[in-house]
């Protein structure tokens, strides 16, 4: 005697092919992830010139994402730094008053310089 498998109903069928029909490929490393898991990315940056645009947008999957998002976050950091110039401290190093007349030499005998 046979056993009768289960039938695929319109339903299950249905289902299947929304959920193939929602796959987007990463425009970085073009693996397959799911509609409602995309992130979408602005190919150049609003802050280095790019515009707010479809022709600007790309779909990207969440690690590549995140990896571009660091590394440019790293970069604007670096050049607001370099624009600000070189940072002054509170508490600037001063010298302790030594007598720049004197000098020490090797064998620890302190003399007046020349």
């Amino acid at each position: 005697m046979s056993v009768k498998r289960p039938t695929i109903t319109a339903a299950m069928k249905l289902a299947v092919l929304r959920r193939r029909l929602t796959l987007v490929a990463c425009a970085k490393c073009w693996c397959d992830f799911f509609l409602e898991d995309i992130e979408f990315d602005h190919h150049l940056a609003i802050i280095d010139g790019g515009a707010h645009t479809v022709e600007n947008l790309r779909p990207l999957c969440g690690k590549c994402h995140a990896l571009k998002s660091a590394r440019e976050h790293k970069a604007n950091c670096k050049a607001k730094r370099l624009a600000a110039g070189p940072k002054k401290s509170k508490h600037p190093l001063k010298s302790r008053g030594f007598d720049k007349t004197l000098t020490k030499k090797f064998s620890g005998e302190v003399v007046k310089r020349d």
